[in-house]
């Protein structure tokens, strides 16, 4: 049986397809209890009960199209909460960010390579990405 906790899909919302609109249309239809809504541009999908915290098929279809996107997942019993990221020409495919780094881990790499080797470890488990940025509908229609 299938764990369902709360997840946030963004993503740009000039570059959406007919496809995927009707892929929202038809979640939003089956989870009655989801939020749709759009703000500075950006598209967000809330579902307080999405299945295992992804919404799989919007998600591939977002790839496909070269859209970039990011997906929230909330903590449920002992996973943590963490973040997807999809930023096309710097991502191949969607990048896991976990929000939670263990303290005996930060400890250790400390006490064995000091700041540096933490700094490395960020860096690398820990990236920043670029913000999801939206059009207004005056710039969508002026190009």
């Amino acid at each position: 049986m299938a764990d369902y906790y709360a997840a946030t899909l963004q993503f740009p919302v000039h570059l959406t397809t007919p496809e995927i609109k009707a892929e929202i249309d038809k979640y939003v239809r089956d989870y009655p209890g989801c939020e749709a809504t759009e703000q500075e541009g950006i598209f967000t999908l809330y579902s307080p009960e999405a299945r295992y915290g992804e919404f799989p098929e919007l998600e591939e279809m977002l790839v496909k199209a070269a859209i970039p996107f990011d997906r929230d997942t909330s903590a449920d019993y002992e996973e943590p909460s963490f973040t997807m990221f999809f930023r096309p020409g710097l991502t191949q495919e969607p990048k896991y960010v976990c929000d939670v780094i263990d303290v005996g881990e930060v400890k250790d790499l400390i006490k064995s390579g000091g700041l540096e080797a933490l700094q490395e470890k960020l860096v690398k488990d820990f990236p920043d990405f670029p913000p999801l940025e939206g059009k207004k509908e005056s710039e969508v229609a002026n190009g």
